[in-house]
């Protein structure tokens, strides 16, 4: 089922294709989204391209929506009548980062789940308990940080509301037990975890009971260490389906001390314990896989585990995004998704260090690089040149080379990328390889042509290709030249 969102940009624009409405969709705001369908549907008429429009808009947005993005974004909900009066107002009263929690939560739900979506905002913002020290920093990426409705705990054992996955939780004991907070703990916590978490984690977490909140619990006390949640949800849920239980530790493994009594406040929570290596919980045995069992015991600092285990095993793999990825690429399907079978398959022949750099530089880039497969076609070029041959490094010496992100992308190629976005959807495929044949700065000059001269042209592609070809050609010889030198006609 499409999100209330989803709806309402079909329903505003028609004629948006697919890679524009997955931009758009991508957002870390949906106050933000609905501006830029409000902005779009009041001046479509003066739109020659609502696509490169809307995909200009996106690159352009700001991390965290204003207050002209929430007038903008109220002003598209009362006019397709989603909100009454009452709730527009109430929400004109908020502070912005409240109003936006209210209405962005909204905008996530799956159309028809919500049955009166003015109480639902409004009973939002009564549950907007946050402090200022809750507030985005400038220029942090907008998160919703703010639970959804709550109701009061039925009697155990039943099932608790899973807000943030729009289903329910499983619960096997008494409430109490599963998060000392309460139920408003409980939601706190599925709110916080839920954007940072990959669909297919979070679901594979969902069907487990009570496991999945001690699993969460557990992720939230050692934020600080984990680089990809995704990846360290998918372990646990694996090891708490083996019988490992999240939150006890292994046979012949002690627990961390506990803190000092000094240091206990009454009436506030805990301090989170200090991390020690060889103490996580949830792991599989060491006997079961000695070299994970080295990684932890060993306390050895690696960026990827599994890059340690690899080079335990003296195993110089490399990437595998065809046949078998594995999880140092976990939290990275998203972009991997973009990449057609000619771009993994380059990444193959790197290195498994070197291949993941250039995704996640991808994963950086990703609101400006117009053509993803061709970024990484020419990163691989780019490091095949730089190190031919070169195996990976072992595994002390991670951490410094990996600490060097690859090469950036120069102004042309840049530049380039801009210049597509405004015409990438009147160009086919081969027109948009046959561009990247060029140098750079070619291609941005046949581009900024085709701009010039787009009434005239009927068909863009052939015109791009035929261009195209025209800078392959050699230039004629210069007048006075020997007979010879002239090129033969075929």
């Amino acid at each position: 089922m499409p999100t209330i969102l989803e709806s309402i940009a079909s329903g505003c624009l028609g004629g948006l294709d697919e890679k524009a409405l997955s931009s758009l969709l991508s957002l870390p705001s949906p106050v933000t989204a609905l501006s830029i369908l409000n902005k779009v549907a009041s001046s479509q008429d003066e739109v020659r391209n609502v696509s490169a429009f809307v995909s200009t808009a996106v690159r352009n947005a700001q991390p965290t929506p204003g207050k002209q993005e929430l007038e903008s974004a109220l002003a598209l909900m009362e006019q397709a009548r989603h909100l009454d009066e009452k709730a527009i107002r109430e929400l004109q009263g908020k502070s912005v980062q409240a109003a936006c929690n209210a209405l962005g939560i909204l905008l996530q739900q799956t159309e028809g789940s919500v049955r009166n979506p003015s109480a639902y905002v409004c009973r939002n913002l009564q549950n907007d308990r946050r402090g200022p020290e809750d507030l985005p920093v400038a220029g942090v990426p907008y998160q919703t940080s703010m639970a959804p409705p709550r109701s009061a705990p039925p009697p155990p054992p039943v099932a608790q509301p899973n807000f943030a996955a729009g289903g329910m939780l499983p619960v096997g004991r008494p409430l109490i037990e599963i998060s000392p907070g309460g139920l408003e703990a409980l939601d706190d916590l599925l709110a916080k975890w839920r954007p940072a978490i990959d669909q297919k984690a979070w679901q594979s977490l969902m069907a487990l009971d009570t496991l999945a909140v001690d699993i969460l619990q557990e992720l939230d006390q050692k934020a600080d260490q984990i680089r990809s949640p995704s990846a360290y949800v998918q372990r646990a849920v694996g090891n708490a389906k083996a019988g490992h239980t999240p939150g006890r530790p292994r046979a012949g493994m002690q627990p961390p001390p506990p803190a000092p009594m000094g240091s206990m406040i009454p009436g506030a929570p805990p301090p989170p314990l200090p991390f020690q290596a060889g103490s996580g919980q949830g792991f599989a045995p060491a006997e079961e896989s000695p070299e994970v069992g080295n990684l932890f015991s060993d306390q050895v600092q690696a960026w990827s585990p599994s890059a340690y285990s690899h080079a335990t095993n003296g195993n110089q793999g490399q990437a595998n995004l065809i046949s078998a990825p594995n999880e140092a690429f976990f939290g990275c399907e998203n972009v991997l998704s973009l990449l057609d079978d000619d771009a993994k398959r380059a990444l193959d022949n790197l290195s498994e260090e070197v291949a993941r750099k250039i995704v996640l530089q991808l994963s950086d880039q990703r609101s400006k690089v117009n053509n993803p497969s061709a970024y990484v076609m020419k990163a691989v070029r780019n490091a095949q040149h730089e190190s031919p041959g070169a195996s990976r490094p072992p595994m002390q010496a991670l951490p410094d080379s990996l600490s060097q992100p690859p090469p950036p992308m120069d102004g042309d190629i840049m530049e380039l990328e801009e210049e597509l976005g405004m015409v990438s959807a009147s160009l086919d495929e081969k027109a948009l390889s046959a561009l990247h044949e060029l140098p750079a700065g070619s291609a941005v000059h046949i581009v900024r042509n085709l701009r010039k001269q787009e009434a005239q042209v009927t068909n863009a592609s052939a015109w791009v290709c035929k261009a195209v070809g025209n800078m392959k050609r050699p230039p004629p010889p210069s007048t006075g030249a020997p007979e010879f030198a002239k090129r033969a006609r075929v």
